[in-house]
């Protein structure tokens, strides 16, 4: 019998180039690309650039919730766990990925009057960061992990925080460093053992 996990994945930036779009979309490749005996991995990247989030205003929220928000919203309702990449903004995270967070954390109804489901409580969560800096977003991640866990989230306590990211990811979908590598693939291996053993409870 073939178990399924539905995941999502994002990344906090909204750059073109962003050193943590490129690490999110390898660490996609790797969850899709896993062996877990008869478990069937799908993974739904979500590119927050093309999104229309504006800032969390509850005014906003009681008269027009965007439609983006509510479909991601959804989307992370069906899921069963996510994988985060964080850029680290003055050693926190940054505001686009607050503000992403703050609007998925309320609770919403959906267009025909249905309950949108948690988007994070029960849900594991994966988190990872690069930067240019030698630390690798290692501060932004603490945060990070605080706001999810304070959600309700099952947070993974395996991260990987991916330094010199200049000289790292140099290319899209390859990380030049086998320590860079061997920290993102334990991410997502114990992520997908984690939602694997809280899907099946």
């Amino acid at each position: 019998m073939t178990t399924s996990l539905n995941l999502v994945a994002l990344a906090g930036s909204l750059r073109k180039e962003s050193y943590n779009q490129k690490l999110i979309e390898i660490a996609v490749d790797a969850a899709r690309k896993s062996d877990i005996k008869n478990v069937q991995v799908d993974v739904q990247l979500i590119q927050l650039s093309n999104l229309d989030i504006p800032l969390y205003s509850q005014d906003l929220e009681n008269t027009n919730v965007p439609s983006d928000v509510i479909a991601l919203k959804q989307t992370f309702a069906r899921c069963h766990g996510m994988f985060i990449a964080s850029p680290e903004y003055n050693g926190s995270i940054s505001g686009v990925l607050k503000n992403t967070i703050d609007w998925l954390s309320r609770p919403l109804t959906g267009p025909n009057g249905e309950k949108i489901d948690a988007a994070f409580a029960g849900k594991v969560a994966g988190v990872m960061a690069t930067s240019p800096g030698a630390l690798g977003g290692l501060r932004g991640l603490a945060h990070l992990k605080d706001v999810l866990f304070g959600l309700g989230c099952i947070v993974n306590p395996t991260i990987a925080a991916v330094g010199q990211a200049g000289t790292v990811l140099e290319d899209r979908g390859v990380i030049q460093d086998e320590q860079a590598v061997s920290k993102v693939q334990k991410v997502v291996h114990s992520t997908l053992e984690l939602t694997l053993a809280h899907a099946s409870q």
